[in-house]
């Protein structure tokens, strides 16, 4: 369903575009979907920029991926995260087994030493608040 649905959606574009896609469950449960949509973008994200290396200031943010090249930083998973996947439920116990779902996915592959780069260099927290990307509530009268 991902592949054929955000697969779809991201073809042939660059993130500048992927970034004005909203991709929202009005169902989530405990956030199946969402984790999968989340993974493809995260995965779409890194193919794109090891494919397409930054160059002197390339992108108009620091370098998306970790010194390495081998993972996106924490800083342009949390950006992928709060500016693309969204989900509602009225299920208000699945939300916060979504909300955790997704912050666990955020922090897949980070380190001691990535967390408190965030932490004291760019003075960022670790993880996103992302109570208005998915939120309780019934998805036929709440939006966003």
């Amino acid at each position: 369903i991902v592949e054929n649905t955000v697969g779809k959606a991201v073809e042939g574009k660059t993130p500048e575009e992927v970034s004005n896609i909203k991709i929202i469950d009005p169902s989530c449960g405990s956030g199946s979907f969402l984790i999968g949509a989340y993974q493809y973008l995260l995965d779409w994200h890194l193919r794109y920029y090891t494919q397409n290396p930054p160059k002197n200031g390339k992108y108009k943010k620091e370098n998306p991926l970790s010194p390495d090249g081998k993972y996106l930083t924490s800083i342009e998973k949390k950006r992928i995260l709060l500016n693309n996947i969204y989900g509602i439920d009225i299920d208000m116990q699945a939300v916060e087994v979504s909300k955790l779902s997704l912050l666990l996915k955020a922090l897949e592959n980070e380190t001691v030493s990535t967390i408190k780069t965030s932490l004291e260099v760019f003075s960022e927290r670790v993880l996103p608040t992302i109570d208005g990307n998915v939120q309780s509530g019934n998805s036929l009268i709440k939006c966003f």
